[in-house]
């Protein structure tokens, strides 16, 4: 690595300190480390005795570093090297240990997994309890969050006996190795999650919580939801780009360096340091370059271990006192004159101006610039697990000023991200970028509209079709619709949407359909093309559901009747979440249509809609993904009764450009 700092006096003592930790290491004892109950109510970390806040980061990279700006803690594993290498420097450590999630394929209901996974962390345990840098004990890293296509508000998606699992494993330890505290580490909390834990995990000491955007409002949180033990933030930083807006093409807005410092600065002093009666400390992220959505968001240095705004703040915070010599500020950066909050459109191949305004505190420091275009990530990983950064484009980019550029727009149509950075002469960097899409703003969303194998009323359908703004419609019919999905043809439409219903589907136009949804192109499943393809178990995961024309036998041995339909049925219909995209602006209305009952719906959908009646399944309308594809269905829409229905216009319409 290289030297990260001028300052040979400070560089030759941390040398010496590594040097004499090293010498001592054979003959150090095992840390003590309790947390104790103060008369006014407020818990205190101690640490060989010593009242201690923890002032941490998370990484094993760099920490040189983190010892350097005022640290005194890192969040790592459980490695000899690791532990021996931040107790050289002085560094205290909460150790993760590796216990599984249910997103890594790990079964709580396995009773004889969970036995080997219970003995191979009290391995870990005996075989490091009494290193001295050992300061706490981390059962995992977010065991409730289980990533998902959609996510229903209020659903669980995790096996809640994994909670058994770790406060069994919280007890054990403790038995194991009374001198260190254990805690489990969540993904931000809700009160669901907060009331599990209290109530089957009675043998922690304390919880880890990772939060970034909400960061303020975890303590009152914890207190309104019943949490009364202390907690550390185990993982904080940056908005999250899950928090940040949207461009109308689907990509989040990232924040310059600048306005992420700001918000470390913010979040810490607001939510960490104010509320010491609970928290004990926290470890920020991420001490280290990082690729999570883009190269830029997480990580508060960049591959060469140039500091960012944010170590400054970390600074300040840790030791009250600024650095000699600080990370350029960004100011804010345009393109034609836009921000990003102001969703740029470039034409392709045509020209553009790119500025980025930065200043450096220092007076007698300058800035060099830096650009580069990508296209957008498209493959994500959970915690930017398997995400590598995007091969720069050649733009025809020329410097025409200061932090000023001309660029070529690329000739191809897609989403891609202009990104500046900014160096000084003091190992520092600044960061900013703005998502742009290269096409037509206004440009109409083309609807492949399929249909045949069932008959509807023409006239009133193609004046439904013709009125829907801002959409064109282009109508293939089975059987030659299929053909639509082969790779050749993919780029005449943007979505699909299925009004159809036919029986049987080939080979190959199963491959070529399923082909291009995992490929992303957007479906929607309008009223009876819920019915289609009675023999093709795949149909069931793009839709989400299915309508079942005879008897049928679950994967249990239970019997279920056909589906069944009424037409001309007046229903109240329900907005299930009206804060979605196609549902937003919707209320709770009245329509006269065909219903469906004794439908399947899957589990794992995303509900729009949804009704009492007695004749109709309950879920209405839906969210699904398959593959990279967006999937709404509607059961609604079979006559002009319903296409008449201002509701159900605006329901198609907004469903067309989400799927999109």
């Amino acid at each position: 690595m290289k030297q990260h700092y001028s300052e040979k006096n400070l560089f030759l003592f941390i040398l010496l300190t590594v040097f004499v930790f090293s010498i001592s290491n054979a003959n150090a004892q095992r840390s003590e480390v309790t947390i104790q109950k103060k008369s006014s109510g407020a818990y205190e970390l101690r640490i060989n005795g010593k009242p201690t806040f923890i002032k941490g980061a998370v990484g094993d990279s760099g920490i040189d570093l983190v010892k350097k700006d005022g640290g005194n803690a890192i969040r790592s594993g459980y490695s000899k090297e690791k532990l021996d290498k931040a107790h050289a420097l002085g560094l205290m450590v909460l150790v993760n240990l590796p216990v599984s999630s249910q997103r890594d394929g790990f079964n709580y209901d396995d009773t004889a997994a969970v036995r080997i996974q219970r003995e191979k962390i009290l391995r870990i345990v005996h075989d490091t309890k009494d290193h001295p840098a050992v300061m706490m004990w981390a059962l995992g890293n977010e065991l409730d969050h289980v990533p998902q296509k959609i996510y229903e508000p209020g659903k669980i998606y995790y096996n809640m006996k994994v909670w058994d699992a770790v406060n069994d494993l919280a007890k054990a330890i403790h038995e194991a190795d009374p001198h260190h505290p254990v805690m489990t580490v969540v993904g931000s909390i809700t009160e669901h999650k907060i009331n599990a834990l209290n109530k089957q995990c009675p043998d922690l000491d304390l919880l880890g919580v990772n939060e970034y955007g909400d960061l303020l409002k975890i303590p009152d949180w914890l207190r309104s939801w019943g949490w009364t033990r202390p907690y550390m933030v185990t993982e904080w930083g940056p908005t999250g780009f899950w928090q940040t807006p949207q461009t109308p093409w689907g990509y989040h807005i990232e924040e310059t360096s600048s306005e992420k410092a700001d918000k470390y600065k913010e979040r810490y002093e607001g939510a960490i340091l104010k509320d010491k009666n609970l928290c004990l400390g926290s470890f920020v992220f991420l001490w280290r370059q990082h690729q999570e959505y883009t190269h830029t968001w997480f990580g508060m240095f960049d591959k060469q271990w140039r500091e960012t705004e944010a170590v400054d703040v970390m600074r300040y915070e840790w030791t009250g006192k600024l650095p000699a010599n600080r990370a350029p500020r960004v100011d804010s950066m345009r393109i034609n004159g836009k921000s990003a909050k102001d969703f740029v459109y470039l034409a392709p191949g045509g020209k553009a101006t790119a500025q980025v305004w930065m200043r450096d505190p220092d007076k007698n420091d300058s800035i060099s610039y830096e650009w580069e275009l990508l296209p957008e990530q498209t493959d994500f990983g959970y915690g930017g697990n398997g995400e590598r950064k995007p091969a720069p484009i050649d733009c025809s980019m020329e410097v025409v000023g200061k932090g000023t550029i001309r660029f070529t727009a690329p000739l191809r149509e897609g989403a891609y991200r202009l990104f500046a950075a900014g160096y000084d002469k003091g190992n520092h960097a600044a960061f900013a970028n703005i998502p742009f899409y290269v096409g037509e703003k206004n440009k109409p969303v083309r609807v492949l509209l399929i249909t045949g194998g069932h008959d509807f009323d023409k006239e009133p359908f193609y004046a439904l079709m013709k009125s829907l703004q801002g959409i064109t419609v282009t109508e293939v019919k089975h059987p030659n619709a299929v053909n639509m999905f082969r790779p050749e043809n993919r780029n005449s439409y943007d979505v699909v949407l299925l009004y159809d219903m036919p029986d049987t589907i080939s080979e190959q136009g199963k491959k070529d359909f399923t082909d291009c949804l995992k490929a992303g192109k957007g479906l929607i499943v309008w009223h009876h093309a819920y019915c289609s393809y009675q023999n093709w178990p795949e149909y069931q995961n793009i839709v989400g559901g299915r309508y079942h024309q005879n008897a049928w036998t679950d994967d249990k041995g239970v019997s279920h009747p056909a589906s069944t339909y009424k037409h001309d049925v007046h229903l109240r219909v329900k907005v299930a979440d009206p804060n979605h995209p196609v549902t937003k602006g919707i209320q709770d209305f009245d329509i006269t249509d065909e219903t469906y009952g004794n439908g399947t719906v899957n589990p794992d959908v995303h509900v729009l809609l949804s009704t009492d009646d007695p004749s109709a399944s309950r879920s209405m309308a839906w969210t699904n993904l398959y593959g990279k594809a967006k999937v709404v269905t509607i059961l609604l829409g079979h006559d002009k009764l319903a296409w008449t229905n201002p509701d159900f216009v605006k329901l198609l319409t907004q469903a067309v450009f989400w799927v999109k």
